[in-house]
């Protein structure tokens, strides 16, 4: 917490809750008057050291298995009970798959490529994160099954979440950016298509191959702070010489269902 017009805090505290009291490390005692709030969940993020001392802090996205949520909230106030607005701050990228009468998919070797893992957040700034030149890529694991369909159904398929909609297994968390430029990140990924032919499987006909789609292609051009994006790929619209692959967003903390998804325009690549 900072008196307002001051850039020394005037306390630095661990907040932990044990399910019924909140308590403070060290002890927390207000000073009166107005104070500048800054918060941030989880306190210590795993390979980051956030400090209040500058109203920001620096954070790099983690490997796949061990990313996290990151919520951030700051509130000026004079009064003792403070409620603290928080908001999601990363960026929620997630993969779906569009079923296709006659036709059955399989994916693999799904990643993120090139995109910016690591940037200083500034509570309260407009534009918030500040990335840095440094990138990575992410690999993307679909729940297993998620990722094949038999050709004999339609609708979607969410790859990443294990049949509920949006729910946030296996999806990345990602810095926020834009995507100005080709080389500023991508996704790609292996594809077996079997185009299934009357009468026997010796009729059908398969494909392979691989595709890498510029994030800069496509209308969004930038993941946000606290929106969660989906790439939805439909290899019926390939087929017939259509874009593969549409993008989707919404407010991370939205629950939607599938029906609220296919409402909302598509944005294409």
């Amino acid at each position: 917490s900072y008196t307002v017009g001051s850039t020394v805090p005037v306390n630095t505290f661990l907040l932990t809750y044990d399910g019924s009291t909140w308590s403070y490390t060290p002890p927390f005692n207000q000073p009166g008057g107005v104070l500048r709030y800054y918060s941030w969940y989880p306190a210590s993020p795993t390979g980051n050291t956030p400090t209040s001392s500058s109203y920001t802090f620096a954070y790099t996205i983690n490997a796949e298995a061990s990313q996290e949520d990151l919520i951030a909230a700051t509130i000026t106030t004079a009064d003792a009970a403070v409620t603290l607005p928080f908001n999601h701050i990363l960026s929620q990228v997630n993969f779906a798959l569009q079923k296709a009468l006659g036709v059955k998919i399989e994916l693999t070797n799904i990643a993120v490529n090139g995109v910016k893992n690591t940037g200083t957040y500034t509570f309260g700034a407009t534009t918030p994160w500040a990335a840095t030149s440094s990138t990575a890529t992410y690999s993307y694991t679909p729940v297993p099954g998620s990722n094949i369909t038999d050709g004999t159904s339609t609708g979607i398929s969410y790859m990443g979440n294990g049949g509920g909609v949006y729910t946030n297994d296996n999806a990345l968390m990602l810095l926020p950016q834009s995507f100005p430029s080709e080389t500023d990140g991508s996704f790609s990924f292996d594809y077996k298509l079997t185009i299934i032919g009357d009468d026997s499987p010796n009729n059908d006909v398969i494909k392979t191959g691989s595709i890498t789609a510029d994030l800069s292609d496509f209308d969004t051009s930038v993941w946000a702070p606290g929106k969660r994006y989906i790439y939805l790929i439909d290899f019926s619209r390939f087929l017939t010489g259509g874009p593969i692959t549409s993008v989707s967003y919404s407010p991370l903390r939205a629950q939607q269902t599938e029906a609220d998804l296919l409402s909302r325009p598509l944005l294409e690549n």
